[in-house]
């Protein structure tokens, strides 16, 4: 994260505080996002696996029914 200005200043401490509560924000959402991301990769690629019946799970639905 920056912070950019026409002239050179000082930042206050409740600033500089401000400015890290702000990054550790961003950064945890940002990890949010990428975990969300990779759950939905990974539960679309088990579907996928399901549905091939190349799944470890126990077959459920219709293609148990198939089984029987």
């Amino acid at each position: 994260m920056s912070v950019l200005d026409s002239e050179p200043r000082q930042l206050s401490t409740e600033q500089l505080e401000g400015l890290r509560v702000l990054a550790r924000q961003v950064t945890a959402l940002l990890e949010l996002r990428r975990l969300r991301r990779s759950e939905r990769e990974q539960s679309g690629e088990k579907l996928m696996l399901e549905a091939a019946g190349l799944s470890d799970r126990e077959p459920t639905g219709p293609q148990m029914e198939k089984l029987q």
